[in-house]
């Protein structure tokens, strides 16, 4: 969340000038997917189906705010969820709340992340409510949305588009087509604050990438230029005694290529007529 909060200026800069309209929340009664919503984090994740998911993703692009909203009061609910059979960790309603979160919206908003080799991961089995960590920062993500209109919450997107664009950076090299590719550029200079958030994103992208990497890729592809890549120490494959990884120099350098890039990125993007 730090990394998000200290580079908000130029995302909301590029809010203001790439700004589109989209359609406006249904009027329709949102019980069917709220009702969704309340059997998926009272079940261990690994029953989750992805006609589930899609089935989620569709109700919430309909009432992204009545989806969010449950969401976020799920996160003070202390009850664990039993895990599967072959599972040995017991899950949460908080945990899942937080992970459905995460998965809807890429936003890292509360839980923790921590490094692993050269990824970032958010592990929420089993999490507990934390007024500080967990339900405070979704809280505060809510509270300062509530008179913008829902339609331009996710980085100046609503959710339907912005469920056009998320799965894009979780893909290898391998199912990327024209015709995805094409989805996104038809949201054109509206798609950049997420693709400019994403390059300080750490988390496991698929193929061997990140979310920054894939990121950096698509804005390769959708401008035609080449700002190079990111750096990736991979931290725990160091020797341990070396300074890069016993005084987190790996991290730092991974970090600080992350957030060069994006600002150079930026620069582009602003200059671009």
């Amino acid at each position: 969340m730090e990394t998000t909060v200290r580079h908000v200026l130029p995302l909301v800069l590029l809010l203001v000038l790439f700004g589109g309209a989209a359609a406006e929340e249904s009027s329709e009664d949102p019980s069917a997917v709220l009702s969704l919503v309340d059997r998926l984090v009272r079940s261990t994740p690994v029953r989750w189906t992805e006609a589930d998911f899609e089935a989620l993703v569709e109700g919430t692009s309909g009432h992204p705010r009545a989806v969010i909203t449950r969401l976020v009061e799920l996160l003070q609910v202390d009850s664990s969820v039993p895990g599967a059979p072959a599972e040995s960790t017991v899950h949460s309603v908080c945990g899942n709340a937080l992970t459905l979160l995460d998965r809807l919206t890429s936003e890292n908003v509360g839980g923790e992340t921590s490094d692993w080799i050269g990824f970032a991961t958010r592990d929420h089995r089993g999490r507990s409510p934390d007024a500080k960590t967990v339900y405070g920062p979704w809280r505060a993500w809510l509270e300062v949305r509530k008179d913008v209109p829902v339609e331009r919450w996710f980085w100046g997107l609503s959710f339907a588009e912005l469920a056009r664009v998320r799965p894009l950076v979780r893909m290898g090299e391998g199912p990327w087509s024209e015709e995805a590719v094409a989805t996104v550029r038809a949201l054109g200079r509206r798609v950049y604050p997420y693709l400019l958030d994403k390059l300080v994103d750490e988390g496991w992208a698929g193929d061997g990438y990140r979310v920054c990497d894939r990121a950096n890729a698509h804005l390769r592809r959708l401008t035609g230029r080449d700002l190079g890549e990111i750096v990736r120490h991979e931290q725990l494959r160091l020797d341990p005694k070396s300074p890069m990884r016993r005084l987190e120099y790996a991290i730092r350098e991974n970090q600080a290529s992350m957030r060069l890039i994006q600002r150079r990125w930026t620069a582009l993007l602003l200059a671009t007529d």
